[in-house]
């Protein structure tokens, strides 16, 4: 259909064929494909001035996808720091979670992208949201053994030490599992 060409289009980066629908048929920014939106693979795949152009056009920060990922977790999927900075100026919620409860958070540092991470930091996500397993962001990076996103969580002001997840383990208790010292 004409919605999965116009989705396929924004995957590619290509503003003009994007913009031409758009602005034909405005009603249909939001538009899916594959439970996916034009703005959601444009921030995947870090193509920034198309992303200024779907927001200018009204395009939706909250509407997520059938895993219930947003536009700001799928720039945490694709490593765009600066995709992600464009959308939390424009008032995407921080710490929306998709179904697993996993926060932009969560995803950056499950990839271990460092940068994303650091973006998210700078705008205050809350870091001890827990996900469906009562992990914590600060759980993940030690289960991933990034030691330079570990110290990043673990120096900011009220991030929770005692926070257990399901199993009963706090971050402590995880690194010891992991044998992470």
């Amino acid at each position: 259909t004409s919605l999965d060409k116009l989705v396929r289009e924004a995957a590619q980066g290509h503003l003009e064929a994007v913009r031409e629908f758009v602005m034909q048929y405005p009603d249909q920014v939001d538009g899916r494909s594959g439970g996916k939106t034009c703005l959601q693979v444009a921030c995947h795949q870090g193509h920034t001035e198309l992303v200024r152009f779907l927001l200018s056009a009204g395009a939706s920060l909250e509407v997520a996808d059938d895993d219930g990922d947003t536009a700001l977790h799928y720039s945490a999927f694709g490593n765009q720091s600066e995709i992600m900075e464009i959308l939390l100026n424009r008032g995407a919620n921080i710490d929306a979670v998709k179904k697993g409860r996993c926060s932009a958070l969560h995803v950056a540092v499950n990839k271990q992208h460092k940068h994303c991470v650091v973006t998210l930091l700078q705008y205050k996500c809350n870091v001890n949201i827990q996900d469906s397993y009562g992990d914590t962001a600060l759980h993940d990076a030690i289960g991933k053994d990034s030691v330079e996103i570990i110290d990043m969580l673990c120096n900011v002001p009220g991030v929770d030490f005692t926070l257990k997840n399901k199993r009963g383990f706090n971050v402590l208790h995880h690194a010891a599992l992991k044998g992470n010292n």
